[in-house]
């Protein structure tokens, strides 16, 4: 198919779908652009085009619908995961984080359900997600009493440690046994996506503490205003768990004919492993 004859098929192909679509919508202006990011997703799984591709494509046909601001940011966040929607790329979770952070500033209440997974509820479900193999392995977090999972290596946010801060730099110490990849040395805590065991729909403060939901223990704190890291580094809304109250492992699939995975605690006072066996969501 020569360039001419595979413009015209696409222009055909974009009027048949297009102009019906924006004519269901005309009576909203709001549907309409709705529509237009719709169709502009669509093309780019369609052809593998990017934002700007596409949304030319899309003029060729109305040039009076393009979708606004808002919707290119997600569109170019699309094209950034591969055009699927990959609720574990990073990027995507600072997307959503952002808009919870917004509608909560709006004074909106937050449905449960918008927030990340319980790891404790969700383990096994995790643990085949992220398709761990021998030569993989991957980070969660549980509470230093009664090991509870409280957080995956897939929930924490990064951040980056402000070069030449000192201001905390006191308070430094070996933290070696937290073999996460953001992990910094002058990081005493961890900051993950809001979660459902938080309890952050309660009663509508900016700040609290996080307890943990098995046996109450304190594990951090939360504030949509933001914490200041131990490394120098505000991060801003902050879900903050302290390292001195959580453990850190590993999990790995010990091979694929379904036997029941190890799990790879880090001993608290050694830079040792100790192989642990997985009982439900808590490590015994």
């Amino acid at each position: 198919m020569d360039c001419s004859i595979e413009l015209l098929w696409r222009r055909t192909c974009l009027k048949l779908f297009v102009n019906p679509v924006l004519q269901t919508f005309q009576h909203s202006a709001v549907l309409k652009l709705c529509s237009a990011a719709v169709i502009t997703a669509y093309l780019m799984r369609l052809e593998r085009l990017t934002v700007d591709e596409a949304s030319a494509s899309l003029q060729q046909v109305s040039s009076k619908v393009y979708p606004n601001y808002g919707f290119m940011q997600q569109l170019q966040l699309f094209e950034e995961m591969g055009y699927v929607v990959d609720r574990k790329n990073l990027s995507f979770k600072k997307f959503h984080l952002e808009n919870l952070d917004e509608a909560f500033w709006r004074g909106e209440k937050i449905e449960n359900s918008r927030y990340a997974a319980d790891p404790a509820v969700n383990s096994n479900k995790f643990e085949e997600d992220v398709g761990v193999s021998s030569s993989q392995a991957s980070a969660q977090y549980s509470c230093k009493k009664c090991k509870r999972v409280v957080a995956c290596q897939e929930n924490v946010i990064p951040h980056e440690p402000v070069s030449g801060e000192s201001s905390f730099r006191w308070r430094r110490r070996d933290v070696r046994r937290w073999g996460g990849e953001h992990d910094d040395p002058a990081c005493t805590s961890i900051f993950v996506e809001p979660m459902q065991w938080m309890n952050l729909d309660g009663d509508g403060l900016h700040e609290g503490k996080l307890q943990c939901l098995n046996c109450e223990s304190r594990l951090g704190s939360f504030n949509w205003a933001g914490i200041p890291c131990s490394c120098g580094k505000r991060v801003t809304p902050a879900f903050q768990l302290h390292k001195c109250h959580i453990d850190s492992s590993l999990t790995v699939k010990t091979d694929s004919s379904g036997a029941e995975p190890m799990r790879y605690s880090h001993a608290s006072d050694s830079n040792t492993f100790t192989p642990t066996r997985l009982c439900g969501h808590l490590l015994v």
